[in-house]
Order: structure tokens, then sequence, then C-alpha cells
């Protein structure tokens, strides 16, 4: 609360949480429901749904990020974008937790989402390869499909934030 009291608390039962939690609400009641590593919980704590992979093992490593690509009226309709550091996983998830679309075999980390490229439509994401030598870091640049639009190759890719330069 605001006077710091607690009002719920939650244990993940099944893979570690997250760098940060993420808040969107999802079900539009006003209140947020919050993205705690790979498990959606509702505004009391309880558990909405755990995300799933046929592709990858979630237990290698835990969720790095959760992006809002697209909000809607109805959990359906929202998009929500994590990376999976460790399991070496994108995915694209909507409200209800369904996979969308989803890319394995690079060590995703940080996302941003924005207009990064006129080579084609936005929302665009922004996306690093981490874990690579310096002067290879890597950040893919992505369209809402998750098809690569192209990439920037720099001294370090980690925690990269977008700017919009010309308002």
């Amino acid at each position: 609360t605001d006077d710091w009291r607690l009002l719920w608390h939650w244990r993940p039962q099944r893979y570690k949480t997250c760098h940060h939690p993420t808040l969107v609400d999802i079900d539009a009641d006003g209140r947020d429901e919050v993205m705690a590593g790979y498990t959606l919980l509702d505004d009391n704590g309880h558990e909405l749904w755990t995300m799933t992979s046929d592709k990858v093992d979630l237990g290698r490593g835990h969720l790095d990020c959760c992006e809002i690509l697209a909000s809607g009226k109805t959990p359906a309709e929202f998009r929500l974008l994590v990376s999976c550091c460790g399991a070496d996983y994108l995915a694209l998830l909507d409200g209800n937790g369904k996979t969308l679309w989803d890319l394995a075999g690079r060590h995703f980390e940080s996302i941003d989402v924005g207009r990064l490229s006129r080579a084609g439509p936005g929302p665009q994401i922004a996306v690093d390869i981490a874990h690579r030598a310096y002067q290879k870091g890597t950040i893919e640049v992505l369209a809402a499909d998750g098809s690569l639009l192209g990439e920037y190759v720099c001294g370090d890719s980690r925690h990269h934030r977008l700017i919009d330069w010309n308002g």
C-alpha cells in the first residue's frame, strides 16, 4: 500500500522470476497484473498463467525482459514480448499466455520497442544478443512478426535505450 503494508506475496513454484516485473492491466479492471518471470499474476497475487515452450527448457534460466508490444481491450489483443536468458529464447505472447511466434538459439536479453528503421512497419523490436566478444555485440532489429529487419554491431550491446531524436 502507499503506507508500505504488504497486500500479498507470491513464491514461484517452477521457475526463477525475473530482473524486473512488468505491470500491465490485462483484464481492463483498472488494477495492474504483474508479469513476474514466466508467470502472470492478478492484482491479488494469484497465478493466471505460466508460459510454456515446446522448443526450449525454460528452467535453464529466467525471464530477462518483458515488454508490451501492443495493448488492447481484451487479453487476446495484448502482445507481450519476452526474452528468456539462459534458455536462449524470444517469444511473443498474447495476454492469455499463448505463444504467437518464437525464436530460439541466441542469447536474447534486453528489449526495446519503437521505430528503428524505415525498412519495415512499426512497431519494431530491438533486442540485444548478449555474451559475445567485445566489439561483436549485436542488437537485432525485428518486425512485429519476428522477422529480421537488420542488426547493429557495436562494442557492447547490453542495456540499450531507444531515443526519439525527431519528436
